[in-house]
């Protein structure tokens, strides 16, 4: 269930989420950031598209620890902040969720404490009308499947985050684990094996499985895709 402010989201309200007052100044302070570059001695993990993890702070660990995502134009990058546990879970969702994700989204939450944080970025309204329909799909997600609160701290997403010239305003989203403070930073190191990583993510975007094609045939991926189109139609319910 999302909240703004501590309070429930009534059906106009979601419908006209970015257009809260609270969300509206969220998003503008995020936007009206430094663009900076996290150098690669800092402390940080950054998920590449279709990846997605997790972090703690140690307790009386000081700021520092930051994960997040870059590149996200009509993707959305999601980001789970809870204070009480000082930990954090972040993907880089490149479409509508699968059940896998569905699963590993709840389960996350269910690690957190009370009322985590969900902070969003990216899915700008480009010309193919692709980010903001995966923005919303995302929001009904959190509103009507996921059971525990859930406060909607950032919503930087379809018209918010798009300039006057119809490109992204931001591409990048990252919090830091211990303060839970989000930045509009930019990671010059994106960590080990890259190429690997986002060949692997190709692999589950054409067939939905990290197995190679010839060993899932037809019915693996005709499963795939039923698995995916359910998802669809509970969040429209």
């Amino acid at each position: 269930m999302l909240l703004v402010d501590g309070q429930p989201l009534t059906s106009d309200q979601l419908r006209d989420i970015l257009r809260l007052p609270s969300l509206v100044a969220s998003t503008a302070a995020f936007l009206g950031q430094e663009q900076l570059s996290v150098p690669p001695s800092t402390r940080a993990l950054c998920v590449l598209q279709g990846e997605a993890a997790a972090l703690a702070a140690a307790p009386g660990a000081a700021p520092g620890w930051l994960l997040g995502s870059q590149d996200a134009t009509t993707c959305v990058i999601a980001i789970l902040h809870c204070a009480h546990t000082r930990s954090a879970w972040a993907a880089h969702l490149d479409g509508p969720l699968s059940p896998e994700d569905a699963g590993e989204i709840q389960s996350a939450v269910a690690r957190m404490g009370p009322r985590p944080q969900l902070l969003l970025a990216g899915g700008y309204a480009d010309s193919r009308g692709t980010g903001p329909p995966l923005a919303q799909h995302l929001l009904l997600f959190f509103d009507r499947v996921v059971q525990q609160p859930v406060e909607l701290g950032l919503a930087c997403v379809g018209a918010a985050n798009t300039l006057p010239d119809g490109g992204p305003a931001s591409r990048q989203l990252l919090v830091d684990v211990a303060s839970g403070q989000a930045h509009p930073w930019l990671f010059a190191d994106r960590g080990p094996e890259v190429v690997r990583r986002w060949a692997a993510a190709e692999r589950v975007r054409r067939w939905g499985s990290t197995q190679p094609a010839a060993k899932r045939g037809a019915r693996g991926r005709a499963c795939a895709r039923r698995d995916r189109r359910r998802v669809q139609c509970r969040l429209r319910q």
